[in-house]
Parts: C-alpha cells; structure tokens; sequence
C-alpha cells in the first residue's frame, strides 16, 4: 500500500497493527450489534483509507 508511511514517526508496521484491529473491530460490531449501520460504515471507511493512500504517495 505504501512505502513509507503517510505520518512521520508512524511506522508501516503500526499502521498495519492499526487496521487490522480496525477491521476485527467492525467484524466485532456487526456480530453484536443489530443496527450497526455496515453499508454507511463500508462507505465511510473507503473515504479513509482512500484519503490515506492519497496522502502517502
């Protein structure tokens, strides 16, 4: 995804620590919750990293 990270002093690797828990935390949520919203959550979610990536190049 990059080579270096998009924030000076924030690893790749915290970064990669730091997204999956992300993503095992959504996984987590739409198990629990009956209204967790997971289509807004996705779209939301896509602006970030997106916005990540960009910032990174």
């Amino acid at each position: 995804m990059w080579d270096t990270s998009p924030i000076e002093g924030v690893t790749v690797e915290t970064w990669s620590i730091f997204l999956n828990a992300l993503i095992d935390g959504l996984a987590v949520q739409v198990m629990m919750r009956d209204d967790f919203d997971v289509d807004a959550f996705y779209q939301q979610l896509e602006k970030i990293l997106e916005t990540l990536y960009r910032l990174g190049k």
